[in-house]
């Protein structure tokens, strides 16, 4: 009679050895090395959305201030005289410009008490002051072109009452800046202007394209132009949009700093207003 044959069953299940945890922990850091700028980039592609979309719920506004004045831009002030004229107080009854939607995601910090330099990344205004460009709790990082108001009191320059704009109601309007990302609340952009020497530099006094010229989107800024539409423009394209009534688009472009050189060619004039 055969004998009933007894199988031992050796449990062999234990930890992992001290190698292969080494070799798991070496395929996550390598996985997460080649996923983190994937990520890092679609973090900024988002806020870049998020830039855009503010810029449509802005031109909602300008749209019902447009449909409330028969197409008319407001006026424009000289500071301190009476701000009720500027963008802040002309749309706020249409929205508000207290950070949120007035801030691009990117540049949603105000500038903190005592410091005085507007950079690429942070809001102008300060949350809970007022001066004589904002009202209480007023911030943002979006800024109007000045061009675009139905005038100036008074000019900058003898004969820039005829650049302006004045309404929304100009041919090629498409190519017309009218909001967008910028460095303080407003700016006069010409086509003599030169743009920053380094990347955030401080635009001090000045304004023109400096204000304007800012690399928050890799090397892109977002604008709302005078027909409503939004849309990035890249940072040398500045130089070629129409700005004013005599903007020349077709001007030299200016030497481009290195901080500039790597960005996107725009060699032809769009069809301006």
């Amino acid at each position: 009679m055969l004998k009933e044959r007894k199988w031992v069953v050796m449990d062999r299940r234990g930890g992992f050895t001290l190698i292969e945890l080494l070799v798991v922990i070496a395929i996550i850091a390598l996985l997460m090395s080649i996923l983190m700028p994937a990520l890092a980039r679609v973090r900024k592609q988002a806020k870049a959305i998020i830039c855009q979309s503010n810029l449509k719920q802005w031109g909602n506004a300008f749209a019902m201030y447009f449909g409330d004045n028969h197409g008319k831009m407001f006026h424009n002030s000289v500071p301190g005289s009476n701000k009720n004229n500027n963008w802040l107080n002309a749309l706020r009854m249409y929205c508000q410009p207290k950070g949120g939607v007035t801030c691009c995601p990117e540049a949603a910090k105000p500038l903190s008490e005592g410091r005085v330099q507007y950079g690429t990344f942070s809001a102008w205004g300060k949350a809970g002051s007022t001066n004589k460009w904002f009202e209480k709790g007023d911030y943002g990082s979006y800024g109007i072109n000045a061009w675009t108001h139905d005038r100036l009191a008074p000019p900058h320059v003898a004969g820039d009452e005829l650049n302006f704009w004045r309404s929304s109601n100009v041919r090629n309007a498409g190519y017309a800046p009218l909001f967008l990302d910028a460095l303080f609340i407003d700016s006069w952009p010409r086509h003599t202007d030169e743009p920053p020497v380094y990347e955030g530099e401080d635009w001090a006094t000045s304004g023109g394209m400096r204000r304007f010229c800012i690399n928050r989107h890799n090397g892109f800024v977002n604008i709302l132009f005078l027909d409503l539409s939004v849309r990035p423009a890249g940072l040398k394209e500045l130089w070629i949009l129409k700005w004013h009534r005599t903007y020349d688009t077709h001007a030299d472009p200016p030497v481009w700093p290195d901080w500039m050189r790597e960005f996107r060619d725009y060699v032809t004039a769009p069809a301006g207003p």
